[in-house]
């Protein structure tokens, strides 16, 4: 991407938001993976959507953890943000 004009800063905030928001998931939650996308719009504005499957968290707190999400990236970017939480679920089963 670097190649086609979109150069190092834009990846270098996507990082750190992608890195910020699955730290705080992983303080928060017991999770199995965590899928995250980001889109950058260019006047320091980000929306990132987080999808966790998880077994450690219910979904009494995704209003929680998308507002601390959110919290976290505009202590560590500044920049401001939208955020969407979804969760998946998890089950085991072992006979």
């Amino acid at each position: 991407m670097y190649f086609r004009g979109v150069g190092l800063k834009p990846l270098r905030i996507e990082k750190k938001i992608r890195d910020v928001s699955e730290k705080t998931v992983k303080d928060v939650a017991e999770e199995d993976e965590i899928f995250t996308e980001i889109i950058l719009h260019c006047d320091e504005k980000a929306d990132v959507f987080v999808r966790l499957q998880t077994i450690g968290i219910n979904n009494d707190a995704v209003p929680l953890l998308a507002r601390r999400i959110s919290e976290e990236i505009k202590k560590e970017t500044g920049f401001s943000n939208s955020v969407k939480v979804t969760i998946v679920p998890v089950s085991t089963y072992s006979s």
